[in-house]
């Protein structure tokens, strides 16, 4: 169980407001959410811009103790941006396995478990991940075997492109580790797999839901503030946040680009 918020703007947004003072910010949902649930095994956020390396700043401490959470978020500006609380569902509590997960371009997030223990699924989905990609793994989490698979999927379709590729084969690499996880998880019968990601390589942004709550808000300019479109686990303030429907994906290629579509398995 975790707390994630993305950002999109085609204009630097800082993260003082959705991550440290909104009414909901994800410093008060590390503490506790409105389900009474605390995400205090770490923080991560990620500032990504087009054609760089993302900015990833993260540490192990709860960020409602950790000034060095204040610190960074109340400086740190981009157009595009992830941010992440944790708690901890596989893995123990290690800076390796700490979110945003991050390589070339591409920052990722997960709010959600595949399965319990990972190890009944962890050498099929590490079997499926590219032999470029295996090396990358430095943790003991679901998380970043499902990032893996990600950028599995992405080489599979633009070989070494990836960071320089169509927003529909970006979201169709999302599609198919649904997907997969899915399929290899349903013979097992637990609880379905849950699957909400967030993927950003800083010209787009991709978020699903599968099983845990997600929300959208595309917030109009606001005085010196631009448009933006915030997604999140959960609305950090009360403004006209619009749910998205379980199992879909919803991708924002521009400011005026929000699409959902189902995720139909």
């Amino acid at each position: 169980m975790c707390r994630m918020i993305g950002c999109f703007s085609e204009h630097v947004v800082g993260l003082k407001y959705p991550l440290l003072d909104a009414p909901y910010a994800l410093i008060r949902q590390s503490r506790e959410d409105r389900a009474g649930r605390s995400h205090r095994d770490g923080w991560g956020v990620a500032c990504l811009n087009d054609n760089s390396l993302p900015q990833v700043e993260k540490n192990i401490k709860p960020a409602f103790e950790d000034a060095l959470f204040g610190e960074m978020v109340a400086r740190l500006q981009s157009p595009i941006w992830l941010a992440h609380v944790r708690a901890a569902s596989s893995g123990g509590v290690r800076l390796e396995n700490t979110h945003p997960f991050y390589y070339s371009s591409w920052a990722w997030t997960h709010n959600g478990t595949i399965i319990r223990p990972l190890e009944l699924l962890g050498e099929m989905m590490l079997g499926n991940v590219d032999p470029r990609f295996r090396s990358l793994r430095r943790g003991a989490t679901d998380s970043e075997l499902c990032f893996l698979l990600f950028l599995s999927e992405l080489a599979r379709r633009a070989g070494s492109e990836i960071d320089n590729l169509p927003v529909e084969t970006a979201a169709a690499a999302m599609n198919a580790v649904i997907h997969f996880l899915h399929t290899i998880a349903a013979p097992f019968k637990q609880k379905d797999p849950t699957m909400n990601f967030m993927a950003s390589n800083g010209k787009m942004l991709i978020a699903t839901r599968w099983g845990k709550t997600l929300w959208t808000l595309e917030r109009p300019q606001r005085g010196f503030d631009p448009p933006a479109v915030f997604v999140a686990s959960e609305p950090f303030d009360d403004e006209a946040w619009q749910e998205v429907p379980d199992r879909s994906c919803l991708v924002v290629a521009a400011i005026d680009r929000l699409s959902i579509s189902a995720l139909n398995y």
